[in-house]
């Protein structure tokens, strides 16, 4: 229960993670034989990212239930590597003191949040210059219709519920696209409160945040000057 435990928070794990996670020490092997009982058993499912080769394991429907992680939502095959990445990128941004907590999309109230496709792919709480904020965090591995990034960015520029939205991109080209649609489409100041950042390792072995360029408030930015 302990080892598997960490699902019910970032939802999509490697093995490696899942070990140093754990509430107590456990080894690597032992971790390796948890995982194969259990994907035997139906109750975990396992898949390989394509960019790094790691098998990364999730709870099937049949896991939820005897593990009792009611906040695990359903989840969905189709979207499992861009899952895994926002999973992976939020938990290496809660290594800077920048950041306190993130609450992933399984844990958003939709009350909060549009349903659907105007639903946040996470939520960073930290503090900054003695300031506290919140940003919506969307991590974009594929070009989405001029209409649908639009009617988002809009979304943001008018909730009173987040102070920033991030956008992270895997490579420059989807970087300058969506940074062309918002200055065509969106009203002035919107980079204000919406910030892009693009950063290929996002889709490498090793995660490099300080590698991050990015566009806010009219100007280029590095990573490590916003966070």
């Amino acid at each position: 229960m302990e080892v598997l435990r960490p699902l019910s928070k970032w939802k999509i794990l490697g093995l490696q993670e899942l070990q140093e996670l754990a509430s107590h020490p456990v080894s690597y092997w032992h971790v390796q034989r948890i995982v194969a009982r259990f994907e035997k058993a139906k109750i975990l499912k396992s898949f390989r990212d394509p960019w790094t080769s790691k098998k990364l394991v999730y709870l099937e429907n049949l896991g939820r239930g005897i593990f009792g992680f009611d906040n695990v939502s359903n989840i969905n095959t189709e979207t499992l590597l861009h899952d895994s990445k926002v999973s992976e990128i939020c938990r290496t941004l809660l290594s800077r003191k920048t950041f306190k907590e993130v609450l992933l999309e399984h844990e958003l109230s939709k009350k909060l949040f549009f349903s659907g496709e105007l639903s946040p792919d996470a939520i960073l709480k930290g503090e900054r210059n003695g300031k506290k904020f919140s940003m919506a965090v969307e991590l974009e591995l594929t070009r989405k219709s001029h209409e649908r990034i639009l009617a988002k960015g809009k979304h943001y520029l008018n909730s009173t519920l987040v102070d920033y939205a991030l956008y992270l991109f895997c490579s420059e080209p989807l970087f300058l696209c969506y940074k062309k649609v918002f200055l065509e489409g969106l009203p002035e100041g919107w980079n204000n409160k919406i910030i892009l950042m693009w950063n290929s390792s996002f889709i490498s072995k090793e995660l490099c945040h300080e590698n991050g360029v990015g566009f806010f408030k009219k100007k280029k930015i590095c990573f490590d000057e916003l966070f």
